[in-house]
């Protein structure tokens, strides 16, 4: 516990994403183990933000409305790390990731950003869909340094 105060929130989220390999969670064991195709609704509000629940809910619906030979698997932000451990595990290359619309993309929320990306680089052969988004990185030498990793990462996929 003594290390892990003085680990970036970016190298602990690395490490726990590690550790999910060897960690049993059949929160998405029954959605994962049918063969149909499947669209995941990445960094999913299960939060008290009324407005991004709504958001999420309202994507959800748009996906089976739009993709109904798919079947819709909500992640939520507080499973990400273990619901990509257990994707990659069973996606195909004709499944879809989407990450969730809003207004968090940029360095206000540093670590949402930092997990879209994540999800971004794990699933570097499947479309994946950010539904939109305000996108906000302030003029700060940080805000910057972030537009610049989010440049980066989203331009090689």
């Amino acid at each position: 516990m003594f290390i892990s105060k003085w680990m970036s929130f970016q190298t602990k989220t690395r490490v726990l994403l590690f550790l999910q390999k060897f960690k049993k969670d059949d929160f998405f064991k029954l959605q994962l183990a049918t063969p149909t195709k499947k669209a995941y609704v990445f960094l999913a509000a299960d939060y008290g933000n009324l407005g991004d629940v709504a958001i999420t809910y309202a994507q959800t619906n748009f996906l089976k409305n739009n993709l109904p030979d798919f079947e819709i698997v909500d992640v939520p932000i507080s499973k990400t790390l273990i619901g990509i451990s257990e994707i990659k595990k069973t996606i195909k290359k004709d499944d879809i990731v989407t990450t969730v619309g809003g207004g968090n993309l940029g360095d206000l929320y540093d670590q949402i950003e930092f997990y879209r990306q994540l999800v971004v680089k794990q699933f570097p052969n499947n479309n994946v869909i950010s539904f939109p988004q305000t996108i906000d990185f302030s003029e700060t030498d940080e805000g910057k340094k972030a537009l610049q990793i989010a440049q980066n990462c989203y331009s090689k996929h």
